[in-house]
């Protein structure tokens, strides 16, 4: 669910050891989550075929295949 990923979290809820704090000074974690959310902010305007491939059904395979092969110069288009 979008909303579970690109909800606002308080940095206490943060474990600074699980993002790896290896750069000097470590980042700002409020910006750095705030980044994250613009970042994967589309999740929340998915198409319904973005929706079900998101479920990560094996029965979704062949919409998956199809739109991959729908994509720009896909090595995929002449197998469809």
């Amino acid at each position: 669910m979008p909303s579970h990923w690109l909800r606002e979290r308080p940095i206490r809820d943060v474990d600074r050891e699980d993002i790896g704090l290896l750069s000097v000074p470590p980042p700002d974690l409020g910006l750095l989550a705030a980044d994250l959310r613009a970042g994967y902010a589309f999740l929340a305007e998915l198409d319904d075929d973005e929706r079900t491939v998101a479920t990560l059904s094996a029965s979704d395979r062949p919409l998956v295949l199809q739109m991959v092969a729908a994509l720009p110069s896909s090595r995929l288009t002449a197998c469809w």
